[in-house]
């Protein structure tokens, strides 16, 4: 089959849209209205409201948005200035030690303020005269701006008092600015919101397994998965794309051995309105992750194992910290970037492509993904495609859709975590295999004798490649060995008994 290397990068978009089962021409024509529907992305959200980066306020006439997968800047926050452009609010950030930021979101999130205090909400016309007065427009410069009569601004004044339930300008003016700056200080941004998190931990999590967030001095921070005795030997755990299925099984398998499985967890990953990021700062938050779960938990060198593509991180850390690291293990090992070959079975070798040939169209297709698959019959239909063959692969997702459960599980950590799911293909993208025979630590892969997917005589050669490396073929067991095979994988990777 021809190579989507050589054609256009919309047509890998398309061709990734056309792997959904039950697919026909009528998408590309949905796929091209969501295209043009979604042409920004949102840096950030406050309470599911999104916020775009400005690139541009110095024409007092225009408010250029742009399309940035980048987070607020490090700095300290000293003030918040408010103007007003149309239906929009543009948040002005006073930094510290860099240069101001800007920012718009809708004038919708006034009613967030009203909704707050129990009141009614304000209308489209209430909103606008609010967003002018935080703003410090006068009376007259509203009515100006929107071309109404002063008499029907103060009119509309006068319903917002008495929906606030107040008698005096200053007074609603008081209470909106004081809830609204509240609302709008970054650490409120809903850049890590735990409801889908808290999810599968009270849905699919074993009573044992201990979920956490830790935080350093300087505001970084990392979610934590860990289970085993809280004084056994730490292992670190870098987890795939399709978080593994944690049972009762692994966990007694590591208090059995006397082992605590550490997991820092990806950004994006069950996180209800992830914030989109650029690659560089993605991988650096995934590196402060590692090291901050090192440095509270471990304090000796440790093994570590990387799931699929996290390899690129495992080889991240044991780069910069040669002593913290006293083996890696790469399961499942993703290693097909580079060689992108259209699949009418595999969205992933288009993503892939598109990885590194259109960021944008990359990060657009798979939200269109996301959205074609969020039925639970056609998600089945369309992950049970992929791992049509390898027999142990279809025997697990088998189990998976099937009682009690029913996909609920598979598709919150893989439809619900777009975030986590387009830098999985960056980890791919991003990736040299060339950089592990540069290493100093004992190098182990174990690898599935019936992946389909990376086929074992493939890993082969790459084990050749890199060099000093040990191979190790799990009998009957696909791509997906985080899912029933956990605890096997764990004894071979960490050599116990």
């Amino acid at each position: 089959m021809e190579s989507s290397r050589s054609a256009t990068p919309d047509t890998a978009a398309f061709n990734a849209v056309m792997t959904v089962p039950d697919s026909d021409p009528s998408e590309y024509r949905e796929f091209l209205f969501f295209l043009d529907e979604n042409k920004l992305t949102a840096t950030g959200r406050i309470q599911g409201h999104p916020v775009y980066r400005l690139n541009d306020v110095s024409d007092e006439n225009a408010c250029y948005l742009i399309d940035e997968r980048s987070a607020l800047p490090e700095s300290k926050v000293s003030s918040v200035e408010f103007a007003v452009k149309g239906d929009f609010l543009i948040l002005k950030y006073g930094l510290e030690t860099s240069a101001d930021e800007s920012f718009v979101v809708s004038n919708e999130i006034i009613n967030l303020v009203t909704e707050k205090l129990g009141l009614k909400g304000l209308t489209r016309a209430e909103l606008a005269i609010a967003s002018q007065l935080l703003c410090g427009m006068t009376m007259q410069e509203a009515a100006e701006s929107d071309d109404l009569s002063v008499e029907t601004k103060r009119s509309q004044i006068k319903s917002i008092m008495s929906k606030l339930e107040v008698t005096r300008q200053i007074d609603l003016i008081r209470i909106l600015l004081s809830e609204l700056l509240l609302l709008v200080d970054v650490r409120n941004w809903d850049q890590v919101q735990q409801n889908l998190f808290n999810e599968y931990v009270d849905s699919f999590l074993p009573d044992r397994v201990r979920c956490q967030r830790l935080v350093d001095r300087n505001g970084k921070s990392v979610r934590i998965v860990d289970f085993g005795p809280q004084r056994g030997k730490p292992v670190i755990v870098l987890h795939s794309m399709i978080f593994p299925d944690i049972t009762d099984e692994d966990v007694d398998f590591a208090y059995e051995n006397n082992l605590r499985l550490i997991w820092p967890l990806r950004p994006g990953l069950l996180e209800t309105t992830p914030v989109p990021k650029s690659v560089e700062l993605y991988s650096k938050e995934i590196l402060q992750g590692i090291e901050l779960a090192w440095e509270q938990f471990c304090g000796e060198p440790v093994p570590v194992l990387a799931m699929v593509s996290s390899a690129w991180h495992a080889v991240e850390f044991a780069q910069k910290h040669a002593d913290k690291v006293s083996e890696i293990t790469f399961a499942a090992t993703c290693f097909s970037a580079g060689k992108y070959e259209n699949n009418i079975a595999y969205f992933g070798s288009s993503v892939a492509e598109l990885c590194s040939r259109n960021t944008w169209l990359m990060t657009r297709t798979v939200d269109f993904l996301q959205k074609r698959v969020d039925a639970i019959e056609i998600f089945e239909k369309t992950i049970t495609r992929v791992f049509s063959q390898s027999g142990p692969d279809v025997a697990v997702l088998r189990r998976e859709f099937e009682a009690p459960y029913y996909g609920r599980r598979l598709k919150m950590v893989f439809v619900d975590s777009p975030e986590s799911v387009k830098h999985d293909y960056f980890n791919q993208v991003h990736f040299s295999w060339s950089t592990v025979s540069k290493l100093t630590v004992p190098v182990t892969f174990i690898h599935g004798e019936q992946d389909s997917m990376h086929k074992i005589k493939d890993l082969q050669r790459l084990t050749a490649a890199v060099g000093d490396v040990r191979l190790v073929a799990m009998e009957e067991t696909g791509h997906l060995m985080q899912y029933g095979h956990f605890h096997s994988l764990l004894r071979r990777a960490l050599h116990c008994n």
